[in-house]
Order: structure tokens, then C-alpha cells, then sequence
């Protein structure tokens, strides 16, 4: 990819190293355990990327990731706030509305729109620490073309109203977080 050819040997270790755990997985992944695998697997091929590279530029791990303590601290305050806490705050300020649907309850996954919203500020933080805020539009974009459907076929005002909203906060405190990380990333 990077049309150095030095990297050649190390392509070739990384590779055969992720042929060794995806043979090991098919061995013991079955219906039962197929997520604990599959999160395992994910796990052992990062850390056989960053030991390959550890070992082949003869550096620390610790080099790899130039992480001090006060970053990771901000990082991870930024997680809980994004996940958890703006989770709360969300159910709290949209509880005051319900949206009568017809929809059966059953049509829809348990917390599913729970779980979409935390994934969604956790992209929308990832996209704006990285500098790329344009990805955030397309991801609302996406996120709309997939919504239209449902909400063209309940033709029920209060639950777009009441989506909408939910939509508008979710991104709002994500783009406040992501750019509070950012702010205090530079001036601590």
C-alpha cells in the first residue's frame, strides 16, 4: 500500500500471524460462543499488528501510542459522557413525549434505538477528533435515508417530531463533547 518494499517481511508476518488466529477461531467457534470468539479474535489481531510493529521498527509499545495519562483520562471521561450520561440526559428531556405508534412493539429490536444513538456519538466524536466534522453530515445524511422509510409509512407527526428530536440532542452532545475533548486536549 505504501509501495515501500521494506515492508514486504512485515506484511508477510502480520499476514501469516492472522491466518494462525482465524484458524484457531474456526476450531473453536460454535452458535453458543460465536460473539466471545469474534471479539477475542479482533482483540488478538490488534495486539499481533502492534507487537509486529513493536518488533520490527525496534520500538516500545509505549511509542506506538504516544498517549500521556491526562489524555487518556480525557478519552475515557469523554466515553462515559458520550455513552452512558448522554444516554440519560436524552431519555430524560424526550420522556415528556410519547409518540402513539401502531407499530408493534415486537417489530423492533430491544434498545435498539439506545444502542444506535451511543454508536452514533461515539463516530460522531471519532469523526471530529480526527478532523474529519464532514463525515458527521453524511453520517446524519445516512442515518435519514434509513429513517425516511419508517416514518413515510407511519405517517404519524409525533413520532417524526419525537425521532427528530431525539436525532438533533444525540448529535448535539456529541459535538459538544467531541469539541470540549478538543478544547481541553489543547489547553491543559
Amino acid at each position: 500500500i505504501l509501495f515501500d518494499t521494506k515492508l514486504i517481511p512485515l506484511a508477510l508476518i502480520i499476514g501469516v500471524i492472522h491466518y494462525i488466529i482465524d484458524l484457531c477461531k474456526l476450531s473453536i467457534q460454535n452458535e453458543r460462543n460465536i460473539t466471545s470468539v469474534f471479539l477475542v479474535d479482533q482483540i488478538a489481531h490488534m495486539i499481533s499488528i502492534c507487537l509486529s510493529v513493536v518488533f520490527y521498527k525496534n520500538t516500545s509499545v509505549s511509542m506506538l501510542f504516544e498517549l500521556d495519562t491526562q489524555t487518556i483520562i480525557l478519552i475515557l471521561l469523554s466515553i462515559v459522557l458520550l455513552t452512558s450520561v448522554s444516554s440519560k440526559f436524552i431519555k430524560i428531556i424526550i420522556s415528556q413525549w410519547e409518540p402513539f405508534t401502531e407499530d408493534n412493539v415486537e417489530d423492533s429490536l430491544k434498545n435498539a434505538g439506545s444502542f444506535i444513538g451511543v454508536l452514533e456519538r461515539l463516530f460522531v466524536f471519532c469523526f471530529v477528533i480526527s478532523g474529519n466534522i464532514e463525515a458527521v453530515g453524511f453520517l446524519l445524511a445516512a442515518k435519514s435515508i434509513f429513517r425516511f422509510g419508517d416514518l413515510k409509512d407511519a405517517k404519524d407527526r409525533k413520532l417524526t417530531e419525537y425521532i427528530l428530536i431525539g436525532t438533533l440532542l444525540s448529535f448535539g452532545f456529541a459535538l459538544i463533547i467531541s469539541y470540549s475533548y478538543l478544547y481541553f486536549r489543547l489547553h491543559l
